[in-house]
Protein backbone atom coordinates (compact mmCIF):
# COMPACT_ATOMS: atom_id res chain seq x y z
CA UNK A 1 0.00 0.00 0.00
CA UNK A 2 1.25 3.31 -1.02
CA UNK A 3 1.49 6.17 1.41
CA UNK A 4 -1.04 8.17 -0.18
CA UNK A 5 -3.57 5.27 -0.79
CA UNK A 6 -2.94 5.13 3.14
CA UNK A 7 -3.76 7.84 3.78
CA UNK A 8 -6.67 7.65 1.82
CA UNK A 9 -8.15 4.69 3.69
CA UNK A 10 -7.84 6.81 6.93
CA UNK A 11 -9.83 9.38 5.40
CA UNK A 12 -12.83 6.37 4.48
CA UNK A 13 -12.09 4.85 7.79
CA UNK A 14 -12.53 7.94 10.32
CA UNK A 15 -15.43 9.10 7.85
CA UNK A 16 -17.20 5.82 8.41
CA UNK A 17 -16.68 5.56 11.89
CA UNK A 18 -18.02 9.18 12.07
CA UNK A 19 -21.39 7.99 9.90
CA UNK A 20 -21.53 4.98 12.36
CA UNK A 21 -21.77 7.22 15.47
CA UNK A 22 -23.90 9.75 13.79
CA UNK A 23 -26.56 7.27 13.08
CA UNK A 24 -26.39 5.41 16.47
CA UNK A 25 -26.77 9.12 18.19
CA UNK A 26 -29.57 9.55 15.82
CA UNK A 27 -31.11 5.97 16.39
CA UNK A 28 -30.63 7.06 20.75
CA UNK A 29 -32.45 10.34 20.55
CA UNK A 30 -35.54 9.09 18.57
CA UNK A 31 -35.78 6.50 21.16
CA UNK A 32 -35.45 8.65 23.85
CA UNK A 33 -38.16 11.02 22.35
CA UNK A 34 -42.11 10.57 23.44
CA UNK A 35 -45.47 10.97 22.43
CA UNK A 36 -47.95 11.45 25.00
CA UNK A 37 -50.91 9.11 24.99
CA UNK A 38 -54.79 10.37 26.49
CA UNK A 39 -57.05 7.69 27.08
CA UNK A 40 -60.82 7.90 27.07
CA UNK A 41 -62.46 9.14 29.90
CA UNK A 42 -64.59 7.15 31.74
CA UNK A 43 -68.10 8.85 31.37
CA UNK A 44 -69.14 7.49 35.16
CA UNK A 45 -65.94 9.03 36.95
CA UNK A 46 -64.01 11.16 35.20
CA UNK A 47 -61.05 9.17 35.19
CA UNK A 48 -58.45 8.60 32.23
CA UNK A 49 -55.01 7.20 31.64
CA UNK A 50 -52.04 9.04 30.63
CA UNK A 51 -49.06 8.00 29.43
CA UNK A 52 -46.21 8.09 26.87
CA UNK A 53 -44.57 6.06 24.23
CA UNK A 54 -41.44 6.07 22.22
CA UNK A 55 -41.78 8.22 19.28
CA UNK A 56 -42.33 6.38 16.04
CA UNK A 57 -44.16 3.46 17.40
CA UNK A 58 -47.21 3.08 14.81
CA UNK A 59 -50.81 2.98 15.83
CA UNK A 60 -52.56 0.62 14.43
CA UNK A 61 -55.99 1.01 14.18
CA UNK A 62 -56.66 4.54 13.00
CA UNK A 63 -56.84 7.85 14.77
CA UNK A 64 -55.02 7.85 18.52
CA UNK A 65 -57.85 9.24 20.93
CA UNK A 66 -57.44 13.16 22.20
CA UNK A 67 -58.80 12.26 25.32
CA UNK A 68 -62.38 12.78 24.60
CA UNK A 69 -65.50 10.87 26.36
CA UNK A 70 -65.32 7.40 26.22
CA UNK A 71 -68.46 4.71 26.12
CA UNK A 72 -68.49 1.07 27.54
CA UNK A 73 -68.75 -1.21 24.63
CA UNK A 74 -68.94 -4.76 25.24
CA UNK A 75 -67.03 -7.45 23.61
CA UNK A 76 -65.41 -10.75 23.61
CA UNK A 77 -62.36 -11.82 25.40
CA UNK A 78 -60.00 -14.47 24.35
CA UNK A 79 -61.92 -16.95 26.49
CA UNK A 80 -65.15 -15.91 25.03
CA UNK A 81 -66.08 -14.07 28.07
CA UNK A 82 -68.59 -10.87 27.50
CA UNK A 83 -66.38 -8.06 29.07
CA UNK A 84 -67.19 -4.43 29.28
CA UNK A 85 -64.65 -2.37 27.48
CA UNK A 86 -63.74 1.67 27.46
CA UNK A 87 -60.09 2.02 25.68
CA UNK A 88 -58.31 -0.39 23.58
CA UNK A 89 -54.53 1.15 21.59
CA UNK A 90 -52.30 -1.26 20.29
CA UNK A 91 -48.71 0.28 19.31
CA UNK A 92 -46.44 -1.66 16.55
CA UNK A 93 -42.67 -0.64 16.96
CA UNK A 94 -40.68 1.33 14.29
CA UNK A 95 -39.06 -0.28 11.48
CA UNK A 96 -35.17 -0.81 12.15
CA UNK A 97 -32.81 2.34 10.87
CA UNK A 98 -30.79 2.21 8.62
CA UNK A 99 -27.86 2.11 11.27
CA UNK A 100 -29.94 -0.46 12.99
CA UNK A 101 -29.98 -2.69 10.48
CA UNK A 102 -26.05 -2.60 9.93
CA UNK A 103 -25.60 -3.22 13.08
CA UNK A 104 -27.80 -6.52 12.67
CA UNK A 105 -25.55 -7.74 9.54
CA UNK A 106 -22.13 -6.57 11.15
CA UNK A 107 -22.33 -7.08 14.79
CA UNK A 108 -25.35 -9.63 15.16
CA UNK A 109 -27.77 -7.11 17.65
CA UNK A 110 -31.42 -7.39 16.98
CA UNK A 111 -33.47 -4.16 16.76
CA UNK A 112 -37.47 -4.32 17.56
CA UNK A 113 -39.45 -6.79 15.25
CA UNK A 114 -41.83 -5.66 13.22
CA UNK A 115 -45.07 -8.11 14.52
CA UNK A 116 -45.39 -7.92 18.04
CA UNK A 117 -47.28 -4.77 20.02
CA UNK A 118 -47.81 -3.62 23.02
CA UNK A 119 -51.40 -2.82 23.78
CA UNK A 120 -53.63 -0.69 26.21
CA UNK A 121 -57.23 -1.69 27.48
CA UNK A 122 -59.24 -0.37 30.00
CA UNK A 123 -61.88 -2.84 31.00
CA UNK A 124 -64.19 -3.52 33.76
CA UNK A 125 -62.87 -5.80 36.47
CA UNK A 126 -65.71 -7.88 37.32
CA UNK A 127 -65.83 -9.25 34.08
CA UNK A 128 -62.75 -11.27 34.29
CA UNK A 129 -63.32 -11.95 38.10
CA UNK A 130 -62.17 -16.03 37.71
CA UNK A 131 -58.96 -14.84 35.36
CA UNK A 132 -57.87 -12.06 37.27
CA UNK A 133 -59.37 -12.04 40.84
CA UNK A 134 -59.09 -9.08 43.14
CA UNK A 135 -56.84 -10.22 46.46
CA UNK A 136 -55.94 -8.49 48.92
CA UNK A 137 -56.74 -5.20 47.01
CA UNK A 138 -54.33 -5.90 43.98
CA UNK A 139 -55.38 -7.66 41.30
CA UNK A 140 -53.88 -11.42 40.71
CA UNK A 141 -54.12 -12.86 37.27
CA UNK A 142 -53.93 -16.54 36.45
CA UNK A 143 -51.64 -17.62 34.31
CA UNK A 144 -52.85 -18.88 30.82
CA UNK A 145 -52.48 -22.62 30.10
CA UNK A 146 -48.51 -23.17 29.66
CA UNK A 147 -47.65 -19.96 30.93
CA UNK A 148 -44.77 -20.14 33.59
CA UNK A 149 -45.04 -17.11 35.95
CA UNK A 150 -41.17 -15.98 35.94
CA UNK A 151 -41.80 -12.94 37.78
CA UNK A 152 -44.68 -11.26 39.72
CA UNK A 153 -44.27 -7.42 41.12
CA UNK A 154 -46.68 -5.26 43.54
CA UNK A 155 -46.76 -1.55 43.10
CA UNK A 156 -48.56 1.72 43.37
CA UNK A 157 -49.38 4.23 40.65
CA UNK A 158 -50.70 7.27 41.57
CA UNK A 159 -52.04 5.60 44.81
CA UNK A 160 -53.65 2.86 42.59
CA UNK A 161 -52.57 -1.04 43.21
CA UNK A 162 -50.55 -2.13 40.21
CA UNK A 163 -49.59 -6.09 40.01
CA UNK A 164 -47.03 -6.30 36.92
CA UNK A 165 -46.25 -10.38 35.87
CA UNK A 166 -43.54 -11.34 33.43
CA UNK A 167 -43.60 -15.23 32.44
CA UNK A 168 -43.10 -17.10 29.32
CA UNK A 169 -44.68 -19.86 27.24
CA UNK A 170 -41.97 -22.69 26.83
CA UNK A 171 -43.83 -24.72 24.46
CA UNK A 172 -43.64 -21.71 21.71
CA UNK A 173 -40.82 -19.44 23.07
CA UNK A 174 -42.48 -16.82 23.58
CA UNK A 175 -42.35 -14.16 26.59
CA UNK A 176 -44.65 -11.64 28.31
CA UNK A 177 -45.38 -8.98 30.36
CA UNK A 178 -48.68 -7.17 31.52
CA UNK A 179 -49.17 -4.89 33.80
CA UNK A 180 -52.53 -4.44 35.25
CA UNK A 181 -53.56 -1.15 37.39
CA UNK A 182 -56.82 -1.23 39.90
CA UNK A 183 -59.55 1.55 40.77
CA UNK A 184 -61.19 0.17 43.29
CA UNK A 185 -63.83 2.22 43.50
CA UNK A 186 -64.73 2.52 39.81
CA UNK A 187 -63.51 -1.64 39.36
CA UNK A 188 -61.72 -0.56 35.99
CA UNK A 189 -58.63 -2.28 35.21
CA UNK A 190 -56.14 -0.95 32.95
CA UNK A 191 -53.70 -3.11 31.62
CA UNK A 192 -50.54 -2.77 29.30
CA UNK A 193 -49.25 -5.77 27.97
CA UNK A 194 -46.80 -7.68 25.63
CA UNK A 195 -46.10 -10.79 24.04
CA UNK A 196 -42.98 -11.31 21.89
CA UNK A 197 -40.47 -14.22 21.26
CA UNK A 198 -38.11 -14.66 23.42
CA UNK A 199 -35.42 -13.46 21.62
CA UNK A 200 -36.93 -10.51 21.02
CA UNK A 201 -38.08 -9.40 24.29
CA UNK A 202 -35.62 -7.02 25.93
CA UNK A 203 -36.54 -4.19 23.53
CA UNK A 204 -40.36 -4.32 24.44
CA UNK A 205 -39.23 -5.19 28.02
CA UNK A 206 -37.35 -1.94 28.46
CA UNK A 207 -40.17 0.10 26.76
CA UNK A 208 -42.95 -1.59 28.69
CA UNK A 209 -41.07 -0.55 32.27
CA UNK A 210 -40.53 3.43 30.57
CA UNK A 211 -44.26 3.13 29.79
CA UNK A 212 -45.17 1.73 33.14
CA UNK A 213 -42.74 5.24 34.97
CA UNK A 214 -45.09 7.17 32.68
CA UNK A 215 -48.30 5.54 33.87
CA UNK A 216 -50.40 8.33 35.76
CA UNK A 217 -54.50 7.68 36.22
CA UNK A 218 -56.10 11.64 36.26
CA UNK A 219 -59.56 12.63 36.86
CA UNK A 220 -60.92 15.66 34.23
CA UNK A 221 -64.41 17.10 33.70
CA UNK A 222 -67.22 14.61 32.67
CA UNK A 223 -67.93 16.21 28.55
CA UNK A 224 -71.92 17.05 28.87
CA UNK A 225 -72.68 14.89 25.81
CA UNK A 226 -70.96 11.81 27.52
CA UNK A 227 -72.98 8.79 26.55
CA UNK A 228 -74.04 6.70 29.89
Amino acid sequence: MTKRSGVRWKILTALSTALIVAGACLAIRKAHTRQDILGKIDPESGLRCRYTIAAGWGHNIGQLSSGGSGTWTKEKSRSGASISVLDGDWFEPPPPLPIQEWITTHLGHRPFAGSPSISQTTFKAGDLSKEIPIRNGFPEPVPPPRARLIMRRHLRIDGYPVTVDTMEVPHYQVKRMAAYLYTPDQGNLYMVDVATPASEFAPFDHEMQVILASFHIEKVAIPLNSKR
